[in-house]
């Protein structure tokens, strides 16, 4: 009889302020192959769960004006039992932001990822396996030109590089979101073109029931709208109304150029899993009441 291995994990952090302008943050985390946890969301790189992984994040925040600041961190991921040529990776983020009143907002982030990703087959090259390289630029810019209105652009542009070969993705995100006594009101409109799955626009977009917002990864090339409604006529209830709209205007033709998570996109469809659906354009409207006692 073979012998059940127990599997464990644990996350170990620490949060200091060095001094009155900068802040660190160290996390190690360590997860065992077979490791599940049903509802377990903890910090990970492996997109399937929180299991066969290790690592070690770094984070810090500089603040040597009060109208500057910035951000920066490095995340080092170690996969032990996975079945391909490289098994470590590792992940960077910088980030400044200028912020000289509550009016005005701008920021410039860069970002990049390093790690291994399998390709299909093709006749100029035998790599299964190969070493990817993720780099991201974000321009961000937000106004308030009254107490009741927001204005945000956001302007991203990405590349991938893996086996000699760089492809790119863009996206431009505008939102406007107003306030009107017990009445909020929210427009956001993204257009967006990527080349491969790799090269996908991640925006957030207001979502419902709680306050806050959500993200949405933009593939292949087309406009995405949302517009959200929010009434509040007494404390404890509140009225949500949402509809947005995805038109995707082209999709991959080029099955070589795919990576074999990504054989499937040429296919006329459009969102995945059980709101797929067959075309390019897909709208959908949610209406919801909320109590609070």
């Amino acid at each position: 009889m073979q012998k059940k291995r127990i599997q464990s994990a644990f996350v170990n952090g620490v949060t200091a302020s060095l001094s009155k302008m900068v802040d660190l943050t160290m996390l190690y985390r360590y997860y065992t192959m077979s490791f599940n946890s049903f509802y377990g969301k903890a910090f990970r790189e492996n997109s399937s769960g929180n299991n066969n992984e290790q690592g070690v994040y770094i984070g810090t925040k500089v603040m040597p004006k009060r109208i500057i600041y910035f951000d920066a961190n490095y995340d080092y991921f170690y996969f032990p039992w996975d079945i391909g040529k490289f098994h470590t990776g590792y992940s960077w983020l910088s980030k400044v932001t200028y912020e000289p009143n509550k009016i005005w907002l701008i920021s410039l982030q860069h970002k990049g990822k390093k790690k291994n990703r399998k390709i299909l087959k093709k006749e100029k090259s035998n790599v299964e396996v190969s070493r990817g390289v993720a780099l991201a630029y974000m321009f961000k810019w937000q106004y308030l030109p009254i107490k009741s209105l927001k204005l945000k652009s956001e302007l991203h542009c990405n590349s991938y590089t893996q086996v000699r070969r760089t492809t790119w993705g863009y996206g431009l995100l505008q939102r406007m979101d107003y306030k009107i006594g017990k009445l909020r009101l929210i427009n956001q409109i993204v257009w967006f073109s990527t080349k491969r799955e790799t090269n996908k626009i991640t925006t957030s977009e207001p979502k419902m029931l709680y306050d806050g917002t959500s993200f949405r990864a933009h593939r292949h090339k087309g406009v995405s709208y949302c517009f959200t409604l929010c009434y509040k006529p007494i404390a404890y209830m509140r009225l949500e109304c949402k509809y947005s709209i995805l038109w995707l205007t082209g999709k991959p033709k080029n099955m070589e150029e795919k990576t074999i998570n990504e054989n499937k996109e040429n296919e006329n469809k459009i969102g995945s899993g059980n709101e797929e659906l067959k075309g390019n354009f897909k709208n959908e409207i949610r209406v919801q009441i909320v109590f609070s006692f």
